[in-house]
């Protein structure tokens, strides 16, 4: 969200909020404290662990079929179902080039592009976001690695809501679902 990234930084934003609002730069009050919550640890953490998540239809919950409910992929698949190759990827997404896409965690819709020299997102607002194909592979690696859904995970990875949907389908296309 371009926030503050630590505790310090959000303390300097509060005590600048206060300021700006009259209520003094510290200030006390009994029974009143800031958290500083990691959403994207909470994240990572609710996807990794084992169950159902809220977000999924009653029947899912209730333990009916759950990986028919699911419609996506778990956060972390075995490496038997990620094995696959960056080309092999990008041939794919260059078959799919007029499906329209959207990010796993908000659903925000998006198409994209495949190029020679990597992949153009095109955002729900209309922006493009061009991603050369080193960025590609060296995020292909690092999804190997972890297997990972969640873009939490991959912190320094601006693209990351894109690029996973397209992999997340990828797979799933290729086990047959």
């Amino acid at each position: 969200m371009g926030g503050p990234d630590s505790r310090l930084e959000w303390q300097g934003a509060i005590r600048l909020l206060h300021t700006c609002l009259g209520l003094g730069g510290e200030r006390e009050l009994p029974g009143v404290h800031d958290v500083f919550l990691d959403v994207g640890q909470l994240l990572e953490a609710a996807e990794a662990a084992p169950g159902l998540h809220a977000d999924q239809p009653a029947a899912a919950r209730a333990g009916e079929d759950t990986a028919a409910h699911r419609g996506r992929l778990p956060s972390t698949t075995t490496t038997a179902h990620q094995r696959f190759t960056l080309d092999e990827l990008l041939a794919w997404a260059s078959q799919h080039e007029d499906d329209e896409r959207a990010t796993l965690g908000r659903r925000i819709p998006f198409r994209f592009r495949v190029s020679p020299h990597g992949i153009e997102y095109i955002t729900g607002t209309g922006n493009p976001r061009h991603i050369r194909r080193n960025e590609l592979a060296s995020f292909y690696e690092e999804f190997q690695a972890s297997g990972s859904f969640s873009p939490g995970h991959y912190r320094t990875r601006w693209h990351k809501s894109y690029s996973l949907p397209l992999i997340q389908r990828f797979l799933e296309e290729r086990r047959g679902g």
